[in-house]
């Protein structure tokens, strides 16, 4: 009862701040009604399903199929009630998701993952710590405003591309540096874009994330640059 006396007290506010039409109000209150059962369980089960559908994560091994999901998970599926902005952003999401054009995408950028899952050279618990102690670094760097040729931005850069990297690349793993920096920046779609923002408003932790990658970009830009002319 609380909750509905706090739906109908907002959309009587927000009609006579905006001036909305009767049908307007409507559409507000049903918005947030659907916030309230939008929880993080039912979005689990929706992306879950879409994973078996499309067969994504079929080609290996359990614990990497947890560990590709760890972020989206852990950031995404937090068990709160969405707003009625979120709800809309989490409605997107699901059209972008049920496209089969943003599925291709989302398997060409996430190749090197799939291909490491199958060849790694760390278990998958270790190289999900790994992750997340480079993007608390990330995190830092954007506080503080490292310059992106800085050493401790390009020693971020070099770990992240290498740990898509396998034995065979000890050798010469500048080589594997190019070719995988090169990989992943060209393998970045208007649709994995507009799907990065929409994470950020279901949730706005994501923004680090997001923000943390992109500084990551930028860094391997700089580093491929500085090959380039070496």
């Amino acid at each position: 009862m609380n909750s509905m006396l706090s739906i109908l007290q907002q959309a009587k506010q927000r009609e006579a701040e905006d001036t909305l039409l009767s049908g307007q109000s409507l559409t507000y209150v049903s918005s947030l009604v659907d916030s309230l059962t939008a929880n993080a369980q039912k979005r689990k089960q929706f992306v879950s399903a879409k994973m078996e559908e499309y067969h994504l994560l079929d080609g290996i091994p359990h614990e990497w199929r947890v560990s590709f999901l760890h972020f989206f998970d852990k950031y995404m599926m937090k068990d709160t009630k969405l707003s009625a902005q979120q709800t809309l952003a989490w409605k997107e999401i699901q059209k972008i998701i049920n496209d089969p054009a943003y599925i291709a995408d989302l398997s060409r950028l996430e190749l090197p993952f799939f291909t490491m899952a199958n060849h790694p050279q760390v278990k998958a618990d270790a190289w999900v710590k790994k992750m997340e102690a480079i993007r608390i670094r990330t995190i830092e760097a954007l506080d503080k405003r490292w310059p992106l040729d800085s050493p401790a931005v390009q020693s971020m850069v070099w770990e992240f591309v290498m740990m898509y990297a396998s034995i065979e690349h000890a050798g010469n793993p500048e080589a594997f540096f190019r070719k995988q920096a090169r990989y992943m920046l060209d393998s970045v779609t208007e649709r994995i874009l507009r799907f990065n923002k929409l994470c950020k408003i279901v949730n706005p932790e994501w923004s680090q994330i997001v923000d943390g990658i992109h500084l990551l970009q930028e860094g391997m830009r700089v580093r491929l640059k500085q090959m380039e002319e070496d």
